[in-house]
């Protein structure tokens, strides 16, 4: 299989970045959403530590996406898919990757803007702001909040679409992104 994408399939490295990228948010949104209803102690601290560095790598990969994403050429559309489903499949992967963008960003921005570091797994710490800002903190604490729930569903979405292709119109969508 070849690193880059190709008119007719996916690179190993979309592939790998898909998955790779697919676990971690799943996982960041399953956190999330946990995280806020534990009760406060070293339980929780540790869970957000976790969140904040999974977080970081993924706007990291993000980044990454998003440069190889524009510099690597697009598979054509299977010639099965609808204009409908052209278009549904357009809005909603740009919509993912601005929130993939935007839930990392805002995530980060909110935990130093409240005075924290974010500790990347011990191999890199970013200091929060030496003065904690109110505005930017409340600003980023909506923006992450209000994401999570429409990341969550566009990722339920995303794998109702792929779920129907597969299942139900029994066309290639899912295996060009298995790399068959």
């Amino acid at each position: 299989m070849a690193l880059k994408n190709s008119i007719d399939s996916f690179g190993s490295i979309s592939i790998l970045l898909h998955w790779l990228m697919a676990v971690l948010i799943m996982g960041l949104i399953i956190i999330g959403f946990l995280m806020t209803s534990l009760a406060p102690g070293p339980q929780k601290a540790q869970v957000y530590e976790l969140h904040k560095a999974i977080g970081f790598i993924v706007l990291l990969m993000t980044m990454f996406r998003w440069y190889w994403m524009l510099s690597n050429v697009r598979p054509a559309p299977l010639p099965t898919w609808s204009h409908g489903e052209l278009s549904m499949a357009f809005v909603s992967k740009w919509l993912l990757m601005l929130l993939m963008l935007m839930m990392s960003m805002s995530g980060a921005l909110y935990t130093l803007a409240s005075g924290y570091d974010i500790n990347v797994f011990g191999l890199l710490t970013i200091s929060g702001f030496a003065e904690p800002s109110i505005m930017i903190k409340d600003f980023t604490s909506g923006v992450h909040e209000i994401g999570a729930y429409v990341i969550a569903g566009l990722v339920i979405l995303h794998i109702v679409a792929v779920l129907k292709h597969h299942l139900i119109r029994k066309d290639n969508t899912l295996n060009r992104m298995l790399g068959h």
